[in-house]
């Protein structure tokens, strides 16, 4: 299915897709991500920009660990615990072990990662790509109406 979709994406269709836990052969199909953690963003930009953003953003990567199982382990560590996204409550061993990182160091919350995209460059490329594409649309439409008049 996600061959098929890649497909259309190479013939220059827009495609937007929800996976849960994709195994890594099918997350290296994807180009970009919009990863969102308890209903906010915490990244949304090109694949190869996944490692060094969240390194910048204090979570120590280990790059051999495949980009898909490091998503996971990020998404699902935030959402351990007492549930309230801070990190705080949680079992021995959940916090700090992020995709291979650093035991011991506790990775910032998912409210310290949706505060640091919501100031980042990559949301305001997603931004400003989400207006490109909906006065592209807006521009066809016009066109298409124009044309049938």
């Amino acid at each position: 299915m996600v061959g098929s979709l890649r497909k259309f994406a190479n013939r220059g269709q827009t495609i937007a897709c929800t996976i849960h836990q994709p195994r890594a052969d099918i997350f290296s199909l994807f180009d970009e991500l919009l990863l969102m953690a308890a209903g906010e963003t915490m990244y949304a930009g090109p694949i190869p920009n996944i490692y060094p953003y969240f390194t910048s953003a204090g979570v120590t990567c280990d790059e051999s660990v495949n980009a898909a199982d490091f998503i996971v382990d990020l998404t699902h560590s935030k959402e351990q615990g007492d549930g309230d996204g801070d990190g705080e409550g949680e079992t021995e061993g959940e916090s700090g072990s992020v995709g291979g990182a650093v035991a011991g160091a506790k990775p910032p919350s998912v409210a310290e990662m949706v505060a640091l995209f919501s100031k980042s460059t990559l949301r305001r490329r997603a931004l400003a790509r989400i207006d490109e594409i909906a006065s592209r649309s807006a521009a066809n439409e016009v066109t298409t109406h124009a044309d049938e008049a």
